[in-house]
């Protein structure tokens, strides 16, 4: 009777190694089938597109590969890593100013921010689906998307959130998309050709702020990396 018992025990665990065998080969095939013959395989995620530009100039180095920049604002001058942020980024804020005129206005001021968005280690995001984003927010809030203008990827004129008293001196600003990177560029002053317009969306303001943002681009962005 013991030795019958044994017996069924054995056979009845052996059954159901086999059939356990048999599921799980069963699912490996109908898995491998899946995915050859009308399934869904899971794709990996797309690379990220590498970062078109990986370093940034320093407000010194601005000073040196832009021409006719006054003096630098040392003072001011902030440049690497931007602290703060969720993803990896570096900055160069730099301000130049010639000397102060009457009134208490410089008589130029220039104004130029540049900003890395880097891919992340983790692969995601990618640094110039960040640059991106951060661009078409800016026009989503108010800047003025131009065509056409013949620098960088994309272009915007900056919607000031300051409301100038009349009189004062007039700001019409330009950022410009180039991969991963935007560039930011503002100039004003009591004797700059800007401060001569009566409407800061006219050529008068806006075409020496292009002019200096070409200038910018060209020496730090175009064919850089």
């Amino acid at each position: 009777m013991i030795v019958i018992i044994v017996s069924v025990v054995v056979a009845v665990l052996a059954g159901g190694g086999i059939a356990a065998f048999l599921l799980l080969s069963g699912n490996d095939k109908k898995g491998s089938a899946g995915n050859i013959a009308g399934g869904t395989p899971q794709a990996p995620p797309p690379a990220a597109k590498p970062d078109k530009h990986t370093k940034l100039p320093g407000c010194k180095d601005l000073a040196n590969m832009v021409p006719d920049l006054p003096p630098l604002d040392e003072k001011t001058a902030k440049q690497g890593p931007r602290s703060g942020s969720t993803y990896p980024q570096l900055a160069t804020d730099c301000t130049f100013k010639s000397a102060e005129g009457t009134g208490g206005h410089y008589n130029q001021v220039y104004s130029i921010r540049l900003t890395a968005y880097l891919t992340d280690p983790r692969g995601y995001p990618a640094g110039t689906e960040e640059a991106v984003g951060m661009f078409e927010a800016g026009v989503r809030n108010g800047n003025e998307e131009a065509k056409g203008l013949g620098v960088g990827d994309r272009a915007a004129w900056v919607r000031s959130t300051i409301q100038l008293p009349e009189g004062a001196l007039k700001d019409c600003p330009i950022e410009i998309l180039d991969g991963n990177v935007t560039l930011e560029v503002r100039r004003a002053g009591a004797t700059d050709p800007t401060n001569q317009a009566t409407d800061p969306a006219s050529p008068t303001c806006r075409q020496p702020t292009l002019d200096l943002a070409k200038l910018v681009h060209q020496a730090t962005l175009k064919g850089r990396k």
